[in-house]
């Protein structure tokens, strides 16, 4: 029986390099029972939950964890969790939604999602601030990429 928070992520975190993502959400369940406002225990069952198929239980997984999110770089990784499961379900305006709820936060991580998100929704003049923000952030990573975006086209 496991007893630590540590432990738990560690031995989820081995069935996510075996690829045995049923063990993880399991397990992540037990690890919720036992420390139920950690935020890295709701995290990983949402991670674990929308590997296995179960959007719903992702979706509420990842409220709670976004929900516990204390530091803003906890906020901006759970925000892009819900964000990415939102977006993986082709429900692009949620998605958007979700992200800009984090207003204030200046995250390269968070202007490329949007971006990607605001082309999704046909936006193009959205899509253009997210890259001058992404630009005003970090120039080298903004050329990145909008290379790699223009490559693709």
């Amino acid at each position: 029986m496991i007893e630590h928070e540590s432990a738990f992520v560690k031995q989820i975190l081995i069935y996510y390099q075996n690829s045995d993502y049923q063990s993880a959400c399991n397990l992540g369940k037990e690890f919720i029972a036992k420390f139920p406002s950690s935020l890295m225990a709701h995290y990983l069952l949402a991670k674990s939950c929308f590997r296995c198929g179960d959007a719903v239980s992702a979706v509420t997984e990842a409220y709670r964890a976004f929900n516990l999110a204390e530091s803003e770089d906890d906020r901006v990784a759970t925000c892009l969790l819900l964000s990415c499961i939102f977006y993986e379900q082709k429900k692009f305006s949620k998605a958007y939604e979700v992200l800009k709820s984090l207003k204030g936060i200046s995250d390269e991580r968070l202007e490329k999602a949007n971006f990607i998100l605001s082309m999704c929704l046909n936006l193009p003049n959205e899509a253009l601030l997210h890259v001058e923000e992404l630009y005003r952030i970090n120039k080298d990573v903004a050329d990145g990429f909008v290379d790699s975006f223009l490559r693709g086209c």
